[in-house]
């Protein structure tokens, strides 16, 4: 998720907020912005945009290369590399911006980079910004750092710096990667959604932004389809029930599966496979196969064989494999109906079956490269 999202800054698709810094301008995305700051959120969200147009910030106070690691921060959830000469500048300017801004994890990410440039000449300036934006481990710090330092064993001795060591806060624990919870959280608030999906009786509210983000398939679909302003694009589903679309939208959101209830997970996750190979959604995918290698039985072997087949899921496949090495499974295997449906619709599957079960046989026997017309190329004799 953090690479597709970052890749909207870089390629500028569907930018609709432009900031100009000094002479530079940065392009950007009002959805993504707003569902990473509630600063952003107030600001921009509600503010009434015509189709087609951009809207135009000045900002002030701030250089460009510190925007850029700011911007960087939002697509991202990382922070850019930086010259190690800059980086003491650029890391203060960026934590105030992150406290402006409410943006947690990045205030965090500064904080404890500033630690590491604390020195005689620094301290009084981190001790400041500590105070001001409310940095407790900056602050502890800094209090360490003067403690063992003989330059200013004189400041530990004053009643001043002995009340300021006394107020330091104790140290709060660092909050986790967030990205995931606050693009998830555009979801359910459905704020700013400009998409909507009618699965039957069910209707989904989404962002084009988000959907075309994650899936090159929905970019292709939606990105330069035209919108007017405040109205939304309407799309019916087919072939899909709202259970399995709700599973697939939240993930496509969250980069997590729903919970799903055990007599229905494996149905859902056949259909959300389909889906995702339909969307181009790998991660998904994959996590589909694997969860159906786990549901590999007698009476859905077949089914599993030809999924693994038409969308390109080896594991499956290898599980179905595996799953009838032995030849009683084989017999009661292709006894079942579904089998001899198999054996109609796609006889190359239901042939490899039989010959991967055989060459696995004879490899046991000391027989080895065994092909599909029958022949037995090489024989090793056992000792």
């Amino acid at each position: 998720m953090h690479r597709q999202i970052g890749n909207l800054m870089s390629s500028e698709e569907g930018a609709n907020i432009e900031f100009r810094v000094g002479r530079d301008t940065f392009r950007a995305h009002r959805l993504v912005l707003s569902a990473r700051s509630p600063v952003f959120r107030a600001e921009l969200l509600d503010r009434p945009m015509k189709d087609g147009t951009n809207v135009v910030v000045l900002v002030e106070g701030m250089e460009a290369p510190v925007f850029r690691a700011f911007l960087t921060f939002i697509y991202t959830d990382t922070l850019l590399e930086m010259d190690p000469e800059e980086e003491y500048t650029i890391t203060r300017r960026l934590l105030v911006a992150a406290d402006k801004y409410s943006l947690e994890r990045l205030k965090l990410i500064c904080e404890y980079s500033l630690c590491n440039h604390i020195k005689t000449g620094s301290v009084a300036t981190m001790l400041e910004l500590a105070d001001r934006y409310h940095c407790p481990r900056l602050k502890e710090a800094c209090f360490e750092f003067v403690r063992s330092s003989k330059v200013l064993l004189d400041v530990t001795e004053t009643e001043e710096f002995k009340s300021l060591a006394q107020s330091a806060p104790a140290m709060a624990k660092e909050p986790a990667y967030d990205m995931h919870r606050q693009i998830g959280n555009l979801m359910s608030s459905e704020e700013g959604a400009d998409i909507e999906f009618r699965v039957g009786r069910d209707t989904f509210r989404a962002h084009r932004l988000v959907l075309s983000a994650r899936s090159l398939v929905f970019r292709a679909e939606l990105l330069d389809r035209p919108v007017k302003d405040g109205t939304n694009v309407v799309v019916l589903v087919e072939g899909m029930e709202a259970p399995v679309f709700r599973a697939f939208l939240t993930f496509i959101y969250t980069d997590t599966l729903l919970e799903m209830d055990p007599k229905e997970e494996y149905t859902i996750t056949q259909r959300l496979l389909v889906a995702a190979d339909k969307y181009n959604l790998e991660r998904l995918k994959l996590i589909c196969e694997y969860s159906l290698c786990n549901h590999v039985k007698t009476g859905s072997v077949e089914t599993m064989l030809e999924l693994a087949d038409r969308y390109h899921c080896p594991r499956l496949k290898e599980a179905c494999f595996e799953f009838v090495r032995s030849s009683k499974v084989l017999l009661d295997v292709t006894e079942t109906e579904e089998f001899k449906s198999l054996a109609q619709s796609t006889p190359a599957v239901a042939k490899e079956l039989v010959f991967n079960f055989l060459a696995r046989g004879l490899e046991k026997a000391g027989i080895s490269r065994w092909n599909q017309e029958g022949q037995v190329s090489v024989i090793r004799a056992s000792t």
